[in-house]
């Protein structure tokens, strides 16, 4: 479907100012997912306040051109479709039950958070927290182990040089 220029830049004015509002940004690629499959995802994610956008590639670049996000410019090739969220971490956990549905047919390209582009193990392991409490928590539980793998090594060390 062909758009009139002023309805696209109604879609682009509507995505900038949308976007940028958001901490999250998440840009999946797809192929041979169905209309009625793309509305059953924007159901499930506006139903968690969750911002879903699907367009052309080309207003996508200028769209995060105008929003000054040019590191995402990269990322826009085959059908790309962009999940935002304004500080909700389990928009990680939504994103990956549909990554694990459709195998086949949608596909991770990036992670976009607090301005700045992430990396693939950072990636999976967003996955892990459904909100930032359990992060902490999993970060406490690590320092903790850490400082007790650490007393017990240094334990061992002055037992073996006293022996």
């Amino acid at each position: 479907m062909i758009l009139k220029f002023q309805k696209k830049e109604e879609i682009v004015l509507k995505a900038q100012n949308t976007i940028k509002k958001h901490l999250i940004i998440i840009l999946l690629s797809f192929k041979k997912i169905s209309s009625n499959e793309i509305n059953y995802f924007r159901r499930d994610f506006f139903k968690k306040n969750f911002f879903i956008f699907v367009t052309r590639n080309n207003l996508f670049k200028i769209i995060f051109k105008k929003i000054n996000i040019d590191i995402l410019k990269k990322f826009f090739f085959q059908t790309t479709m962009i999940v935002c969220s304004k500080k909700d971490y389990t928009i990680f956990k939504l994103v990956d039950h549909y990554l694990q549905k459709y195998k086949d047919k949608l596909f991770l390209k990036a992670i976009y958070i607090n301005k700045k582009l992430t990396s693939d193990k950072v990636n999976k392991k967003l996955v892990i927290f459904s909100d930032i409490t359990q992060a902490m928590f999993y970060f406490i539980f690590l320092i903790k182990n850490l400082s007790i793998l650490r007393l017990l090594n240094l334990l061992n060390i002055i037992k073996e040089q006293k022996l």
